[in-house]
């Protein structure tokens, strides 16, 4: 575990930690785009590429805030507040929207995509981070759900749910702030939400 001299000096963590953090990110971005390539039957012509060095900077990002958490907030016991799944999947899903680490490219490596790419295609493709950032959000939501006795739910299927579209509408269009995404994040892991997904299933 990292350590730091003063509560104003930031540490970063170890490499090693870092490196595994990193690994974690990338396969699941990666298995989700597997995954959204069956279930929307993406065309072969869609190729995705994911930039390891952005989801490196997302890691980093996230570990400063975390640490700013633990420094200079406090938790109900009055000692450092330690962030759980449902937070710190709010601070993945800002920076994988910020920094947008998933990248569309025609077949042939140009980036005149939508010339090759099926019209009725073109909505997800485009959307591939906003998609991404709210499945994250989703699945570190419903893990603190299931830690927490809270109603929980299966993250993929929040996808194909009229609340997603919601989502996907604020993530695309608005300016969200961290602490918009802390308190939409919040809202996700009320019973209301997974009775809702449940039931649409």
């Amino acid at each position: 575990m990292s350590t730091t001299s003063s509560c104003s000096e930031y540490v970063p963590e170890e490499e090693g930690e870092h490196v595994q953090k990193v690994n974690l990110l990338e396969a699941t971005c990666l298995e989700f785009i597997d995954k959204l390539r069956v279930h929307h039957k993406l065309p072969r012509v869609v190729n995705t590429h994911v930039a390891r060095f952005l989801l490196s900077d997302i890691v980093q990002r996230v570990h400063k805030r975390e640490a700013y958490f633990h420094y200079f907030h406090r938790g109900d016991g009055g000692g450092p507040m330690c962030i759980n799944e449902r937070k710190r999947g709010a601070l993945y899903a800002y920076w994988i929207l910020k920094l947008r680490p998933i990248s569309v490219d025609a077949q042939d490596g140009s980036r005149n995509r939508d010339n090759e790419i099926p019209e009725s295609m073109l909505r997800i493709v485009y959307e591939l981070n906003e998609h991404f950032a709210a499945f994250y959000l989703y699945t570190q939501v419903s893990e603190w759900c299931r830690s927490n006795g809270v109603a929980t739910f299966d993250p993929w299927n929040c996808l194909s749910q009229p609340m997603h579209r919601a989502v996907e509408y604020a993530f695309k269009y608005r300016n969200i702030s961290i602490d918009a995404m802390l308190l939409i994040s919040e809202l996700i892991a009320k019973d209301d939400f997974a009775r809702q997904v449940v039931d649409a299933c």
